[in-house]
């Protein structure tokens, strides 16, 4: 109907980044932005594609123009976050979520990805904290446990990590549980072989989180040294 619509490019170009096709995508967000530069919602969704393929500081720059185009969006504010925890830009992470607090305290995805960078920052008191009150926002829901499990083990915590593990592990759990997130909290254990296993599962379930995060995610920094991790980045067509 309209071959000029950016929009459409910029959906497809989402749409495509999901299913892992990373060129295809690219190019569906170059186009949009050539049709309409003052889209905000093209850069945004570019932005979380981006670090896939291990362009973060790229990543940073697109999501800062959508930003700059949305300044009031609590949804930039989330994924602004999320991009400058791949990029390892942590205390930057924290500065979005506080500017996403001052619109609305309890935005609980602020809330996790600010507990995600404390815990990369050694802050384990303020990460757990943040961590718990993420997964009472988000009603417990898997992403959240892993996180806070994860955090946990760093904190020198294992056993309490551990527990959480059992429990999103468990065959009564009423979400369904993405293997990527049991993947990060074995990873922090140091429990390489079932942190892989986790993984294959991911890959065999089509997981957006392994997608779109295994590239640059720090809580899978254990793993790297390993040639079975470079391998599924391979797999996945982001290395």
């Amino acid at each position: 109907m309209d071959g000029e619509l950016a929009e459409g490019y910029a959906a497809l170009g989402f749409a495509r980044g999901c299913g892992r096709e990373w060129a295809a995508a690219i190019s569906d967000f170059e186009r949009a932005i050539q049709l309409n530069p003052g889209y905000w919602l093209t850069y945004d969704w570019y932005a979380l594609c981006l670090p896939a393929l291990g362009r973060c500081e790229e990543a940073v720059a697109t999501i800062g123009k959508a930003q700059q185009l949305e300044p009031l969006s609590l949804v930039i504010y989330h994924h602004s976050a999320w991009v400058h925890l791949h990029a390892r830009r942590y205390n930057d992470a924290v500065a979005q979520c506080r500017k996403a607090f001052e619109i609305a305290p309890d935005y609980s995805l602020c809330h996790f990805w600010a507990g995600l960078a404390y815990t990369q920052m050694s802050m384990h008191e303020d990460a757990l904290r943040t961590l718990q009150r993420a997964r009472e926002l988000v009603g417990g829901l898997p992403f959240s446990v892993a996180g806070l499990a994860h955090a946990y083990v760093l904190a020198g915590e294992a056993d309490k990590g551990r527990k959480l593990l059992d429990k999103l592990a468990a065959s009564d759990q009423p979400h369904f549980v993405d293997p990527y997130h049991l993947a990060v909290v074995h990873a922090g254990l140091g429990d390489r072989d079932l942190a892989f296993r986790c993984l294959e599962g991911a890959y065999r379930d089509h997981s957006l989180w392994l997608a779109g995060w295994a590239r640059c995610d720090p809580r899978l920094d254990p793993l790297r040294g390993d040639a079975r991790f470079a391998n599924m980045l391979r797999r996945l067509g982001v290395l």
